[in-house]
């Protein structure tokens, strides 16, 4: 029997493993690293009493406030107080989302502390402070971040995001256009540069950003959330309902920050966003 379940751990590893191998290469296999991390959480919550593995049961997009994820986290950090990672799972899944803000980056900077060269870390303390709408603070730590490692993809990601936020959108277009002459069909700075157009007023190169992310979707997956934030920022809220209901159905992971990320703010009164926040399970 014990040989039975080290095998089913060893394959649960092991497509967790490959998952994030294709990550760094194509969002496309976004589906296998979630099929990996479900699996893990399945037999981390029976079979594992580590702490760390245990912060997997909650970080599954919109999946995050269907169950005990909170439960889950609290133990993890019962069972071993010093975990890094569950200290930032915690606070940025979990409690950042549902707009705790002041607990998020606590636990944020106790993870930091634990682990202060993390990149993951750092960068996406410049998100929790992002969506506080500390925009000071998030650009601060997005530039610390980028000075730890100037190739950090996700450090470009929340430095452009953060450029936008304190309306620097120059400095946010240009981000991005220097990393999409590498890489044409980079999401995440297709969504920086597209927002960074629509605010300031580029409609035309927003809507050619927009069109781009229609041409990468004849061939592989995209993420539709990052299309909804270009369209509210064009004040299309049609569109953007629209490309927010298909990150409903392909459980977009960036779906659980709707309530919180500033790029969605022009969607607030809107019924249909109300609508979105109950069916993810967000507070109102």
């Amino acid at each position: 029997m014990i040989g039975v379940l080290n095998r089913l751990r060893w394959h649960a590893d092991d497509r967790l493993r490959r998952g994030i191998h294709h990550h760094r290469f194509s969002v496309t296999d976004f589906a296998r690293i979630r099929r990996g991390l479900l699996v893990v959480a399945g037999r981390t919550v029976e079979n594992d009493f580590s702490g760390k593995p245990r912060c997997l049961v909650g970080e599954v997009g919109i999946d995050l406030f269907a169950g005990q994820a909170k439960v889950k986290f609290e133990k993890a950090l019962e069972l071993n107080p010093n975990s890094s990672v569950a200290h930032y799972r915690y606070g940025f899944l979990y409690l950042a989302p549902l707009a705790r803000h002041d607990d998020a980056i606590r636990e944020m900077k106790r993870a930091l502390e634990l682990e202060p060269l993390s990149l993951i870390i750092n960068a996406n303390l410049a998100g929790a402070y992002m969506f506080a709408g500390q925009n000071d603070r998030a650009l601060q730590q997005a530039r610390k971040t980028y000075d730890l490692e100037p190739n950090f993809v996700s450090g470009h990601y929340w430095l452009g995001l953060a450029y936008n936020a304190n309306g620097m959108y120059a400095e946010a277009i240009a981000l991005s256009e220097r990393d999409l002459q590498t890489d044409s069909t980079n999401q995440y700075m297709l969504r920086v540069a597209g927002y960074g157009y629509a605010t300031s007023g580029r409609r035309r190169e927003a809507e050619e950003v927009i069109k781009r992310f229609k041409d990468i979707a004849k061939t592989r997956y995209v993420m539709s959330y990052c299309v909804a934030s270009i369209y509210a920022a064009l004040g299309d809220k049609d569109n953007a309902f629209i490309e927010l209901e298909n990150a409903f159905v392909e459980r977009d992971f960036h779906l659980h920050r709707l309530k919180v990320d500033p790029v969605m703010n022009p969607l607030h009164d809107d019924p249909r966003f109300q609508d979105l926040m109950r069916r993810i399970g967000l507070p109102q």
